[in-house]
């Protein structure tokens, strides 16, 4: 029987910060956003308990010059990506691990009670120009 492994992260939150942005010499471009996740449960007595996680978010060329441009904190976020786990020595030399969601396609979310205006229009737009950024990274050149 033939095994299928798939790394794939689908995840909903609101942005912490505003997006941290690097540019680079190249023109390349990186931007990490920390995004909060909620869950609500009730414990062994009966007490409700609300816990959240915080996730490690980048995205790379066009997808990081529209999360650059209309992302900000308190904003909500879907996004779907892959989980990746990186190590590094810190300046103690000590073994340091990081986790990270390298998203591959994302969608900005509505602000609860908010109806449509110019704002959703621009969400719009940036949801056209995420998919032809998803084109170019495939681009060979």
């Amino acid at each position: 029987m033939k095994s299928l492994f798939v790394n794939s992260v689908r995840l909903m939150g609101y942005v912490g910060l505003n997006p941290e942005v690097k540019h680079f010499e190249n023109g390349s471009m990186v931007a990490r956003v920390r995004v909060a996740t909620n869950e609500n449960y009730k414990d062994k007595n009966g007490e409700r308990v609300e816990y959240t996680e915080w996730h490690t978010l980048t995205f790379r060329g066009k997808k990081a010059e529209v999360i650059e441009n209309y992302l900000h904190k308190g904003d909500q976020l879907m996004v779907e990506g892959k989980l990746r786990n990186r190590t590094y020595t810190d300046k103690d030399g000590q073994l340091r691990y990081y986790n990270e969601i390298e998203v591959n396609d994302f969608q900005f979310l509505p602000k609860a009670g908010k109806t449509e205006t110019s704002e959703n229009t621009a969400t719009k737009t940036v949801a056209k120009s995420n998919k032809s950024a998803k084109m170019e990274d495939n681009l060979p050149f």
